[in-house]
């Protein structure tokens, strides 16, 4: 018996694109990126995949598009974060937090990690994904000049160091986590740390 889609009200263009492009996200999280196939993603949005296909070629395409709405979102987030209110380094722990809670929310943090799971299987993608970071770095680096101007840190700390320490933050527990400990641990733990580098850049070397 053939099993039929259930289908959603009908999408055009952009409002298409977008929802199969968080289909894919979502799949990738929950079940990696060998989970991630044009058939799925057309019965999560209640469509087929032929009229997927009229959106996307195939599933780089979707891969692509997956990592276009990871940047716009994390660039959203940031552009909230910056422009409202608290001393830099209140802002860079909202920073942090937020970028954390995004990672296990969003992007499977802790089991499937999006951005591993795509350059496992897709290595070329390496530039575009990196490019995708560049905001989050410049927004670190803002904040630390800033805070530096205001006389927040202590000592004359190495400024491009700092952003590397404070990536790697949430990097290392990523790899760590991924099977070895749940969200509400990671989070803990990169709380914890914040603590430490927050302690040692502000009591100067």
């Amino acid at each position: 018996m053939t099993r039929k889609v259930a289908k959603r009200p009908y999408a055009s263009g952009a409002a298409r694109r977008e929802q199969i492009a968080e289909a894919g996200l979502a799949l990738i999280a929950r079940e990696g990126i060998d989970g991630l196939t044009l058939r799925k993603v057309a019965a999560a949005i209640g469509t087929t995949p032929s009229a997927a296909y009229r959106h996307f070629a195939g599933k780089e395409e979707i891969v692509d598009a997956v990592l276009d709405l990871v940047g716009e979102a994390l660039q959203a987030g940031l552009d909230a974060i910056c422009a409202g209110p608290g001393d830099p380094l209140e802002k860079l722990e909202a920073v942090l937090m937020a970028h954390v809670a995004f990672l296990v929310e969003r992007l499977g943090a802790g089991r499937h990690f999006v951005t591993l799971e795509i350059l496992s299987r897709h290595p070329e993608k390496k530039a575009r994904i990196l490019r995708n970071t560049l905001p989050l770095r410049n927004a670190v680096a803002a904040l630390l000049a800033e805070a530096q101007r205001e006389g927040r840190l202590g000592g004359a700390h190495d400024r491009d160091v700092l952003v590397r320490l404070f990536m790697g933050i949430f990097l290392t527990e990523i790899l760590e986590c991924r099977s070895s400990c749940t969200a509400a641990d990671m989070q803990d733990r990169v709380r914890a740390t914040w603590n430490v580098f927050r302690t040692l850049i502000t009591k100067g070397p």
